[in-house]
C-alpha cells in the first residue's frame, strides 16, 4: 500500500472519527483516525474511559498491526494513509522528514538548508508533526546532541526520541 498524504481540503464530507489507545514498549500511543485515514498520533500518560476503541475496524486494524510491526522491527515501515493538516511549509518539512530513511538522521541546520529555511522554522514544524513515527520527526537531531521530541528537551519524550534512534541504530 502507497501512502497517500491528504490536505483537509481534499476531503469532501466530514467522517466519524475513531480512537486507538495502544500500549507499546513507548508508552500509550492515542491514534485517531476515520474510515479512510490516519488523522493524529500521540504519546499520552493514560488511556480514559470515555476513549473509544477501534482497532476492530479494518483501519484500525492495519494501524495497531503496522506499528507493532514497526517497534519490532526498524525497517519495517510505516506505510500507512494519513491526513497531514498544516500550512504548505508545514506540509514540505514533513514530505523532507518522510525522505529521511530509517536509520539515518539529519541535523536541524541540516535539513534547513535542504529547504533554504532556518533550523527553528523546521523545529517548529517538527513540534507541530500530528503523526510522530509515520512522519518520522525522531531522525532530526541537535548538531550538539539530541535535539527535542513532540515539544521536549527531556523527559519521556526524550526518553521516547533515544529509544526511537537506537531501535533503527544509532548510539544515542
Amino acid at each position: 500500500m502507497k501512502s497517500k498524504v491528504l490536505t483537509a481540503e481534499a476531503e469532501d464530507q466530514p467522517m466519524a472519527s475513531y480512537v486507538i489507545n495502544m500500549q507499546t514498549e513507548l508508552g500509550t500511543l492515542r491514534i485517531r483516525h476515520d474510515d479512510r485515514h490516519m488523522l493524529s498520533l500521540r504519546f499520552v500518560k493514560t488511556a480514559t474511559a470515555a476513549d473509544t476503541q477501534s482497532d476492530e475496524t479494518v483501519l484500525g486494524h492495519l494501524i495497531s498491526s503496522r506499528i507493532r510491526a514497526y517497534l519490532h522491527a526498524s525497517q519495517e515501515p510505516l506505510d500507512l494513509p494519513f491526513t497531514l493538516n498544516g500550512s504548505p511549509f508545514q506540509q514540505r518539512v514533513w514530505q523532507a522528514l518522510r525522505d529521511i530513511p530509517a536509520g539515518q538522521t539529519l541535523t536541524y541546520g541540516e535539513l534547513a538548508k535542504k529547504l533554504y529555511t532556518a533550523a527553528r522554522a523546521v523545529g517548529n514544524a517538527c513540534r507541530n508533526n500530528p503523526l510522530p513515527l509515520v512522519v518520522p520527526c525522531h531522525r532530526i537531531i541537535s548538531a550538539n546532541g539530541l535535539g527535542g521530541y513532540c515539544g521536549a528537551l527531556s523527559g519521556k519524550p526524550a526518553d521516547i526520541k533515544r529509544w526511537l534512534l537506537r531501535h533503527e541504530g544509532h548510539d544515542f
